[in-house]
């Protein structure tokens, strides 16, 4: 008789070269397959035509920044040392050409039960060195938006598209499009099966008849989970339509529950009434962050509240009853498949491609359940030809350091396993729960076996997967395996707020952030987008406040609280405020300026006030001036005389608006300084007289002598020089007016000039030698008057010393006049002569020196 495996892979093999012959030259090459592996083959639509490799969307989404905390920093450096950009794919016989997307969920407890870490790590084409997803203080990845799996978007350039998940996360700072999660879906039914247990709606004990056969509900249930029966998968699935409960059908309870949970992302929808099959990857989504708290929910905790929702729902350990949680944790310790985060079934197994190292590697050091091994060692799964046939797991068992509850998923564009890790009796403490989904199914691999057509379906490997999963898998189980039982750190919530939502620079908003539960002197980090804007620390009372002088526009602040040795970090929501440009304190002043003198236009602003201010005359621009310290000026050069309109127009820049000024500007006449310059004078000269005017250059000035206009002189150069004739000897006052000029006002300067009197510079008498008793003649000569005139007035001749003649000196005797004495004299006299002038007031008298008049003997 055919042995019951090799019966059910024969049947199999031949309904799918019945009804795909694209599979036909393919399975001829298979040998011995595993039934679940030809089951999803078939499932799965292995065996399609080609799909087009596309380049990656030129899409991308940023990441986030951030203190890690030590399980983020654990989960992303195995991620990253798993290398998932090396995968191989067996369709293509190459590397894969775009990096695989692997979510990677894990919650660490300490022995009490209490959270001590929680991680989300998602590795895709947007993130291909992974990121973290941050965690909320709902435990809940809200900060990703999550995207249903397409496998032709996947392959081609329309990748990032798609359906969301959780609508309403458009705007997520992260975005995933989650992978189809096979046959973990099955934990979502076992939870249901309990959900309706827990309410009265079944009993799990009852049987129940699925295409004639009739098995218990914990039977079928125990084939669903422990050897991911799919035929057991669609009874229980079909029973969900069919039970009935508070007006709704067991699917519609259970999907409806896990929303109420905070499970947003874990549906199973779009399956069939009729046989419980249509496990479409549309209707049914798992993330392993959701996925790991529903395990977190079958594994107790601490007994108290494991996480809250946004609606305010506390979720307890208890909202399972014992003997529901009992039946749910005696299925899922006897589970069978240990072969991707923990590879026990493949127990110190070699290939020929892979030398003599255990392949694949060993990943979580979990036992596999006695009950699912044979009296000599290997496993219940193995079918002839099959390594599982001969592995011996108990060498590996004994070696194991956890025990492993899991469920498992394999498709040929999927992969799944999550479950609980707990330590052995007498093993290092560990207690964790961890969930990876990723599309990397048994179409994908490892190098080494690049000679296999898919080491999946050939019976030298077996293996589903690449060794890169159980990788990551076991650097996560040995950094938490290092940290001990080290107790979990309480948890934190940050909140934050705001002084104001709107404010104009530079006004400051303060920003407090107040944590619950934190340690006091701990320090919390404030956040405008990515940017880190300051720190503040924590004190007493919980709360730590930081003044923001921010730029103007929209802030988006963020306060993460750094955690301590004893609290969690924790980050508060986005409170957003609006900073308004600022007034810039603009003030316009022009100078006032006199003809020729240049006025200056200057604005004064705020300080720290940057960017350019026009000015205007009119409507002609002047200028474009940089604003230095808050200042701009411009001179205003070749302004006449009159009244101007000076405008300023300030650009405004990044911190104050723009401002514009109005005034006006008078150029008045220049102010003239007028001085004079009077030359030396003699009666009968013109006396010089100059006059300056400063700053005039053109224009008249008047000169007035004792009040009595002289003359009007023009400016060369700024001077007038004149010469004012006919003053009399003495003292006299003369003006010098300038008469102003349409650019230059009037001025005026007195001065005072004395005029001498004329005055000959000698007076000399010559005679010759006379006859006794005769009258002598004498020649008197008045030099020319030091005016350059002939003298004019009369001559007085004195002989020893009386006048003894006057004669008249006209101007025509050019100073020379001859006298005639009118006595006789007898001997030798002594003459002299005096000049007597005309106009003795401006003309100065001349005394001759005496001279002798010999006589003739």
């Amino acid at each position: 008789m055919t042995p019951s495996w090799q019966f059910a892979h024969l049947l199999m093999r031949e309904i799918i070269l019945q009804t795909n012959p694209l599979a036909r030259g393919t399975l001829r090459r298979i040998r011995w397959a595993a039934p679940f592996a030809v089951i999803a083959l078939l499932a799965t639509g292995m065996l399609t035509s080609s799909v087009v490799n596309a380049e990656p969307a030129e899409v991308t989404f940023p990441g986030t920044d951030g203190t890690l905390t030590d399980l983020e920093a654990d989960v992303l450096a195995a991620a990253r040392e798993a290398d998932f950009n090396s995968t191989y794919d067996f369709q293509t016989k190459s590397t894969t050409a775009y990096t695989p997307q692997v979510d990677v969920a894990v919650i660490e407890l300490d022995a009490d039960g209490n959270i001590r870490d929680r991680a989300n790590i998602i590795v895709s084409r947007d993130y291909p060195e992974g990121t973290v997803a941050p965690i909320d203080q709902n435990l809940s990845s809200s900060s990703v938006r999550w995207l249903k799996w397409d496998q032709g978007k996947f392959d081609s350039g329309t990748y990032g598209t798609g359906a969301d998940i959780v609508p309403g996360r458009e705007d997520a700072p992260l975005r995933y499009m989650a992978s189809y999660p096979a046959s973990l879906l099955k934990s979502m039914v076992a939870f249901g099966l309990v959900f309706l247990s827990d309410h009265g709606a079944i009993d799990l004990n009852a049987n129940y008849t699925y295409n004639g056969v009739t098995k218990s509900i914990s039977t079928w249930s125990a084939e669903m989970i422990q050897y991911s029966n799919n035929t057991s998968s669609q009874a229980m699935i079909k029973m969900l339509h069919e039970v009935q409960y508070q007006g709704k059908t067991g699917i519609r309870f259970l999907n409806d529950e896990l929303q109420s949970l905070g499970l947003t992302t874990l549906q199973l929808e779009g399956t069939s009434a009729s046989n419980g099959a249509g496990w479409s990857n549309g209707g049914v989504t798992m993330t392993s962050f959701d996925t790991a708290r529903l395990d977190l929910l079958l594994d107790g905790g601490n007994g108290g509240v494991l996480w809250t929702t946004p609606a305010g729902l506390e979720v307890t350990s208890d909202l399972l009853s014992e003997q529901g949680r009992d039946w749910l944790i005696d299925i899922w310790s006897g589970t069978a498949f240990h072969w991707m985060l923990d590879t026990g079934n493949f127990c110190n197994w070699t290939t020929p491609y892979t030398g003599s190292r255990q392949y694949p590697a060993t990943g979580i050091p979990a036992v596999v359940p006695d009950s699912t091994l044979n009296a000599d060692g290997t496993s219940k799964i193995a079918w002839a030809g099959s390594p599982f046939a001969t592995i011996d797991i108990r060498p590996c068992n004994e070696q194991a350091e956890v025990t492993y509850y899991n469920k498992y998923g394999l498709t040929y564009n999927a992969g799944a396993d999550a479950g609980i890790v707990k330590a052995l009796p007498g093993k290092p403490f560990r207690h964790y729960i961890v969930s990876v989904m990723t599309n990397i199914g048994y179409r994908y691999g490892d190098a080494e076996l690049a000679a296999l057509d898919n080491p999946c379906l050939s019976n030298d490997s077996s293996f589903c997967y690449t060794e890169k999963l159980p990788i990551l898998a076991g650097k996560i189980d040995a950094a938490i395996k290092a940290r001990g039982e080290a107790p979990a750190k309480a948890t934190t919530t940050t909140s934050l707020a705001l002084s104001a939502n709107e404010v104009v620079y530079p006004a400051s908003v303060s920003a407090t952030a107040t944590v619950v539960g934190a340690t006091p002197g701990s320090l919390v980090e404030f956040y405008d987008g990515t940017i880190k804007v300051g720190e503040a620390t924590l004190g007493a009372e919980g709360a730590a406040t930081l003044p923001l002088v921010a730029e103007p526009g929209e802030h988006s602040i963020v306060a993460k609280y750094t955690g301590s040795d004893s609290t969690f970090v924790s980050t508060s929501s986005v409170a957003s405020f609006s900073v308004a440009k600022g007034d810039p304190k603009f003030a316009f002043a022009v100078s006032s300026a006199q003809y020729g003198s240049d006025p200056v236009a200057e604005v004064d602003l705020a300080a720290d006030a940057t960017g350019t201010v026009e000015f205007f005359r009119g409507e002609d621009s002047i200028g474009t001036i940089e604003v230095v310290e808050g200042r701009a000026v411009q001179t205003l050069s070749g302004l006449g005389v009159g009244g101007y309109p000076v405008r300023a127009e300030y650009s405004g820049d990044a911190h104050y608006t723009s401002a514009t000024g109005l005034t006006a500007v008078v150029v008045s006449k220049a102010g003239t300084v007028a001085s004079l310059s009077l030359g030396g004078a003699v009666y009968g000269k013109p006396v010089n007289a100059v006059a300056a005017v400063s700053p005039a250059t053109t224009g008249q000035v008047e000169f007035t002598v004792d009040g009595k206009k002289a003359s009007n002189v023009s400016l060369v150069n700024g001077k007038a020089t004149t010469g004012i004739p006919g003053l009399s000897a003495g003292t006299h006052t003369v003006t010098a007016k300038f008469l102003g000029s349409d650019t230059h006002e009037i001025s005026f300067v007195v001065g005072a000039v004395t005029v001498a009197k004329a005055a000959p510079a000698k007076v000399t008498v010559t005679a010759k030698k006379f006859k006794r008793n005769t009258k002598p003649k004498v020649t008197v000569r008045v030099a020319k008057l030091n005016n350059g005139d002939y003298p004019i007035g009369k001559i007085q001749v004195r002989v020893k010393g009386k006048k003894v003649r006057t004669v008249k000196l006209p101007k025509s005797a050019k100073g020379k006049v001859k006298v005639t004495l009118p006595k006789r004299y007898a001997k030798a006299i002594r003459v002299s002569a005096k000049f007597v002038p005309s106009s003795t007031s401006n003309v100065q008298g001349k005394v001759s020196k005496k001279v002798k008049v010999p006589f003739k003997k």
